[in-house]
């Protein structure tokens, strides 16, 4: 299988890292910088590089990994769609919904895979969540609080936080939408947003000019009320969630490496241990997209879930910018 992959940032690194991992030996890469190009050394075995991914999509793949920030996504996966190739779009699909409905629609009407990198749906964690939801062991679900904070420049201690992506808001940089990941789990596990209201603001001494904070509170289809927090300011990595439901409660929480449950009946808590690293979760997020493209199947996170989330980060956003209770069906 040839595989190209578009943009040698951090997570661009990462998923060649993987790829070879998995066995895949032909891997070209692309990038506007030839710093980042000539940083992926010749241990990484790659077969072509290049500075213009035009140029690149001239070189027949199978598949393209789309790495660049969120809002050169799309155009660059429009593309790779003419070109009629299998794609994995990094988190989040386009930082506004400007022509994504007709992406989605082409898409289909190809037959291509799309998938996108929410790759906590991957996680041992959040797949024990929805299995004890699938099984009701907790009843009917009340409420739910997501939570999730990193302090910026510890990200990608390596670079110089000010000139990623996240920092800059032309770029599609900004919580809300690096957050999606939240957004989109939460939609899987509790359904789609009926209703949204949002808080978001720059507080803090980061050099950046998007929105370091946000607090959400949403209604969803199913009634269930849920809270989402993210920020660019906590000094330790959090992320974590819990649900209140009329029989019990589940908690997950990475920094525990746990999934715990509690039920009425039995009066104590059950630990779920989950230990597994970063990497054997993305290794199990691309091992699922190369089968598929092998098995003509559907990914489990697709480009309509990639709109999903983004729709609920424009609502997010909406909402506040608007200091209003925003309706779903309105984005």
């Amino acid at each position: 299988m040839k595989i190209l992959v578009i943009g040698c940032g951090s997570i661009g690194k990462r998923h060649i890292s993987i790829l070879q991992k998995l066995g895949i030996n032909d891997i070209s890469i692309c990038d506007i910088s030839k710093d980042k190009l000539n940083q992926i050394g010749d241990n990484f075995n790659i077969s072509k590089r290049f500075i213009d991914y035009q140029d690149a999509l001239r070189n027949k793949v199978d598949a393209v990994f789309i790495c660049t920030p969120p809002n050169s996504h799309l155009s660059i996966a429009s593309d790779v769609l003419k070109k009629g190739y299998h794609m994995f779009i990094e988190k989040p699909l386009s930082h506004t919904l400007k022509r994504v409905d007709d992406f989605v629609k082409e898409v289909k009407d190809r037959k291509i895979k799309v998938a996108i990198g929410y790759m906590m749906r991957f996680h041992p964690g959040i797949l024990k969540v929805k299995q004890l939801l699938d099984k009701k062991v907790i009843g009917k679900v009340y409420s739910v609080c997501i939570y999730g904070g990193q302090y910026l420049p510890d990200w990608h201690p390596q670079s110089d936080y000010r000139e990623e992506y996240s920092a800059r808001r032309e770029l599609g940089g900004g919580i809300i939408l690096d957050a999606t990941h939240e957004l989109d789990y939460s939609i899987w596990l509790f359904g789609k947003p009926r209703e949204v209201f949002c808080y978001y603001e720059k507080i803090s001494n980061l050099e950046i000019d998007t929105e370091d904070i946000f607090s959400m509170v949403v209604k969803t289809e199913k009634g269930v009320t849920v809270e989402i927090h993210g920020d660019y300011l906590q000094r330790s990595y959090e992320r974590r969630c819990q649900i209140s439901g009329e029989k019990g409660t589940i908690v997950w929480d990475h920094n525990q490496r746990a999934t715990k449950l509690y039920t009425a009946d039995k009066k104590k808590w059950e630990v779920f241990p989950v230990d597994v690293s970063w990497d054997y979760i993305y290794e199990k997020e691309l091992r699922h997209f190369l089968d598929c493209i092998k098995k003509d199947e559907k990914p489990v996170v697709n480009e309509e879930d990639g709109l999903l989330a983004l729709r609920f980060a424009v609502a997010a956003k909406k909402s506040g910018n608007e200091k209003r209770i925003v309706q779903f069906s309105d984005v």
